[in-house]
């Protein structure tokens, strides 16, 4: 009995070392931690009208025409309500910035309204998208002639020529392109003088 029971201690502990042995062997479990990172990247808008390029292209040229015509309701119109326009250089007296097109139907009446023509020639432009608007960079020469009251010396102007270095930015809207901002650098205007009177100029101050 003695034995018996010594055999079965001895099986005990041989099973418990076995067991023992068996879990320490086994492998050990790692967790590994993934960080994901999110890029966001900013892509500035450009204007996705079909052909817009050339249909800005088409509305610029169609402006030139407009002021060899003198048309200044048609001239008007292509500009958004709320467009601002700035007049500077040697602006025949018109320079400033004028805003909506109650305010730019001005200097275009005294530039154009008393004329017997006016000209554009040598036009030159460069065409480009930034964001939603498309700019013309542009300069041109112009001659005309003003039978404005000559006995006054404003607005008197007569016959007169010079250059304009423009830049308009256009933004689509509805169906048309209309000009949302714009400005004339009068890089130079000639115009004859009168004995006795101060120079000449469009726009009485």
């Amino acid at each position: 009995m003695v034995l018996l029971s010594v055999g079965v201690v001895l099986l005990l502990v041989g099973a418990l070392a076995g067991y023992l042995y068996g879990v320490s062997s086994m492998p050990e479990q790692k967790t590994t931690a993934v960080t994901t990172t999110t890029t966001l990247i900013s892509v500035s808008t450009v204007s996705t009208v079909p052909d817009a390029y050339d249909q800005v292209a088409s509305t610029y040229a169609n402006r030139l025409l407009l002021l060899d015509a003198m048309n200044i309701s048609a001239l008007i119109s292509g500009y958004e309500g709320n467009a601002t326009v700035e007049w500077k250089g040697n602006s025949g007296g018109c320079d400033g910035n004028y805003s909506g097109t109650g305010e730019i139907a001005r200097p275009l009446g005294a530039m154009l309204a008393n004329d017997t023509y006016f000209l554009v020639s040598n036009e030159t432009q460069m065409i480009k998208a930034e964001g939603n608007y498309w700019v013309v960079n542009s300069a041109f020469h112009f001659v005309g002639n003003s039978t404005a009251d000559k006995s006054i010396a404003s607005p008197y102007i007569g016959t007169f020529q010079g250059a304009i270095a423009a830049q308009d930015s256009y933004v689509h809207v509805g169906a048309r392109w209309l000009v949302s901002s714009e400005t004339w650098n009068f890089i130079r205007l000639d115009t004859p003088f009168i004995d006795g009177l101060p120079p000449p100029t469009w726009c009485q101050r």
